[in-house]
């Protein structure tokens, strides 16, 4: 096995050896404490974290989980208007599919909110970031009220600055 990968198996190193792939690594580091707008693009990018007006939280770790969180902080503040949210044409596809809805089934990745509303999960970040500018324009909440922080990227091959 040794021979055939090249891999020392008594390396103490478990997966931080030095091979040609590891070298050509860059790592960019996101500053976590640098705030990015809900207009960017987030393909390939890691959250951390976000601040709603006043309300902030740190350790996320992925798009879905931020999305989540703003809807629980949107019904938290507008508890009869987030009920509503399933009749908005504007959280229905070109196709007629439901982004928000009152039937978990009518979704292929639902997240149960307040109110009785599930939101499709089964999206992209860019997809997600599209469904939380369109609550932020339903509530009326400024899109610079939203920043998110992001987390290291990591991208194999040398960077194109």
């Amino acid at each position: 096995m040794q021979e055939f990968t090249a891999i020392k198996l008594d390396d103490a190193d478990n997966g931080d050896a030095q091979t040609p792939q590891a070298r050509d690594r860059v790592a960019h580091d996101l500053d976590q404490r640098e705030p990015h707008g809900i207009d960017e693009d987030f393909t390939f990018k890691r959250p951390y974290g976000f601040r709603l007006g006043d309300s902030a939280k740190s350790d996320i770790k992925s798009w879905r989980r931020i999305f989540e969180l703003v809807c629980f902080q949107l019904a938290a503040e507008h508890p009869e208007r987030f009920g509503t949210l399933p009749d908005d044409p504007k959280f229905t596809s070109s196709r007629g599919r439901p982004y928000m809805t009152r039937d978990a089934k009518a979704v292929r990745m639902p997240v149960a909110l307040p109110s009785g509303v599930y939101a499709e999960a089964h999206m992209s970040a860019n997809g997600l970031r599209d469904q939380i500018k369109n609550l932020l324009d339903t509530f009326d909440v400024d899109h610079s009220a939203l920043r998110i922080y992001l987390r290291q990227v990591r991208d194999a091959g040398a960077s194109n600055d």
